[in-house]
């Protein structure tokens, strides 16, 4: 299960072509679009070799999908070791733009942990304003961020946006910690535990304590919370991008796996997309 929204929605798939069945499925993301104000969908691609077969009518599907509901945006992800998608999607007019990868400590019961020097609390509703400002600009990487045609404060947006959505649906199994007093908190972390599995699904500090130790600290100090609440593994997806956080989960034990490529497809003259010529 990839963490994020997808545990609490779901999108309503259908064939990309009826009378293709084999080239795949695809669903308009209704989170996202009704946030941004515009469609934008995922793609779930089938059979490579008949896409291959197929290109310029699946071409043609794609762009009348799009026409039909609008979409601005499509996504498509594959594993990273699928070259023939890697190598067809572009063919078929996406563009890479991320590759994300599941991070998985295994053994979180048996797992030395360093000692936490700040004092961890679960956010109220006092911290709400702070900790929504923090996700509007603490964020540099994922899919959104890194397409230089997404507006940028759309995709800061969805972070926030994730946060409200934490915070209204907190739990005894979902849970958003933070650090900081009252009112000012530095950093969050939103943490959802099930069966035994701790899913660390987003984190974020705010600018001013970045680069000081508070995000090593709120991991350690969240994942041994994690751990006395019976977790005996925690799991997260994070961007290849995100390199400080990479170093940083590595260092409490975690191992990558899973490398996921992420396309995105661009309608022509997308209304509400970076026009290519204004990336320059």
């Amino acid at each position: 299960m990839r963490p994020g929204f997808r545990s609490e929605f779901s999108a309503a798939f259908e064939p990309l072509a009826a009378q293709e069945p084999h080239w795949g499925t695809v669903a308009i993301l209704p989170w996202d679009a009704d946030l941004f104000g515009f469609v934008v969908a995922e793609h779930e691609p089938g059979d490579f070799r008949r896409i291959a077969r197929a290109l310029p009518a699946y071409r043609e599907a794609l762009a009348g999908w799009a026409q039909r509901t609008k979409a601005e945006l499509i996504a498509a992800r594959v594993p990273a070791a699928e070259l023939a998608g890697r190598a067809l999607l572009p063919e078929a007019g996406f563009r890479f733009v991320d590759l994300s990868l599941q991070g998985e400590l295994a053994e979180l019961s048996a797992t030395r942990l360093p000692s936490a020097a700040l004092e961890l609390r679960q956010a109220q509703a006092d911290d709400l304003p702070a900790l929504e400002q923090i996700a509007l600009t603490a964020f540099r990487a994922g899919r959104y961020h890194m397409d230089p045609r997404f507006p940028h404060d759309l995709a800061d947006r969805r972070y926030q946006h994730w946060l409200r959505n934490a915070f209204a649906h907190s739990s005894a199994a979902q849970r958003v910690y933070v650090t900081g007093p009252p009112g000012a908190p530095q950093a969050f972390l939103h943490l959802a535990e099930q069966d035994g599995v701790a899913d660390v699904r987003l984190v974020a500090v705010d600018r001013e304590s970045q680069g000081r130790g508070v995000g090593a600290c709120l991991y350690a100090a969240v994942l041994e919370a994690a751990r006395a609440s019976g977790a005996r593994q925690a799991v997260t997806r994070i961007s290849a991008s995100n390199t400080p956080v990479m170093n940083l989960l590595a260092g409490l034990g975690f191992r990558f796996e899973e490398p996921e490529a992420i396309y995105h497809w661009h309608a022509p003259d997308a209304p509400h997309l970076v026009p290519l010529g204004e990336m320059f």
